[in-house]
């Protein structure tokens, strides 16, 4: 049996060999219907990563519902980034920025496209988002965002069988606040998984 020797009161503790981030940015990107928390937990994400010390750019596509670009208004410290217009060339020429900006700093981003699947249908058209960014480098995050309605579920299967955003991975975020009254979590989103 080896014993390990103590160490001497005047003998400094080696430090630790640094560990550098080595990790592809990550472009978050909320999917799904209006009105299911897909802002709120973007912002959320968004804030928890700054807390950690994180840097990440806030992207806020959706220009009929603003959200995030209402929370983080343009001229303040970490201000949303925005496209000129609705228009799929305009946002394609957006996103294309976005990434290459993720790269050169090495810094995620969280995307809100906004609710529906034209923006990313109309997108998909004209710039391949899942291919464009792991061509950079970028790694793809879809959040997809459910309430207890089949109509909820079924729009984010549409979304996935279109195959616009698939990544490697995926979350799935089943937004209990939106149950009925007295409604467990199984009762509600229990019809809609099985």
């Amino acid at each position: 049996m080896n014993a390990i020797p103590p160490k001497s009161e005047n003998e400094k503790p080696k430090s630790e060999p640094k560990i550098t981030q080595t990790r592809a940015p990550i472009l978050a990107t909320r999917l799904g219907r209006g009105r299911l928390g897909g802002s709120t937990i973007c912002d959320f994400l968004v804030q928890r990563a700054r807390i950690a010390g994180r840097p990440v750019t806030v992207a806020d596509g959706d220009l009929l519902n603003p959200t995030l670009a209402g929370l983080y208004p343009s001229g303040a410290p970490g201000e949303a980034t925005r496209p000129k217009s609705a228009q799929p060339a305009h946002v394609g020429e957006w996103i294309e920025d976005l990434v290459h900006q993720m790269m050169q700093t090495r810094t995620s981003a969280v995307l809100d496209l906004g609710g529906g699947n034209s923006a990313l249908a109309d997108l998909e058209h004209d710039l391949p988002l899942m291919g464009f960014c792991e061509e950079a480098g970028v790694t793809c995050l879809p959040l997809y965002f459910c309430g207890p309605e089949k109509d909820d579920f079924d729009h984010i299967v549409a979304l996935h069988e279109a195959g616009h955003f698939r990544g490697p991975r995926s979350i799935l975020f089943l937004n209990e606040s939106l149950m009925r009254a007295g409604q467990t979590a199984v009762e509600a989103f229990g019809p809609i998984l099985r």
